[in-house]
């Protein structure tokens, strides 16, 4: 389309596609810390956020939207055919607690946050080795990581509902 604009200049990006019958808002937080931005909706009423399989009921143009570190979302007026995740490493999104971990490198202090409850944090390095264990009884914690060496290491997420999450994290 000709009918765009861009807001990319700063950690929170911005990209407004205009077509005939289904205007998109793309959002993206680039940032290591919570964002909020206001996509700057063309229109109140539904608008499907294509990535997550969900809708949002837009009632003011300036509606903001909290994203966390490098998350995106994608919205648009009309929903959009989808897509099925198809990984041998990635559960399916039904399947994820939507828990986030940031910032991603880190250099002291590792946050970890969910919407669901979070029982127990394994931290292996890449060769398998477990370097820290780490119990938890809430949605977030601050984990130091001062004595861990530079490379790359997967967090385990354990979930008081028995699921686990994987994220690959950068000292």
């Amino acid at each position: 389309t000709s009918d765009f604009s861009l807001n990319v200049a700063e950690s929170v990006k911005r990209i407004a596609l205009n077509y005939p019958g289904n205007d998109i808002r793309l959002v993206g937080n680039f940032d290591v810390e919570l964002k909020t931005v206001a996509p700057a909706f063309s229109s109140t009423g539904w608008w499907y956020n294509h990535f997550r399989g969900d809708s949002i009921m837009v009632t003011d143009l300036n509606q903001q939207v909290t994203l966390a570190p490098g998350n995106f979302y994608l919205f648009s007026k009309k929903k959009m055919a989808g897509f099925e995740v198809i990984s041998s490493v990635k559960p399916k999104p039904e399947e994820i607690n939507k828990s986030v971990v940031f910032p991603n490198p880190v250099r002291e202090t590792l946050f970890v946050q969910s919407d669901a409850t979070i029982s127990e944090i394994m931290v292996v390095d890449i060769n398998g080795s477990l370097k820290e264990r780490y119990s938890v009884s809430g949605q977030q914690t601050a984990l130091p990581v001062n004595s861990w060496k530079k490379g790359v290491y997967i967090v385990k997420i354990l979930f008081a509902d028995g699921k686990l999450e994987h994220h690959k994290i950068i000292r």
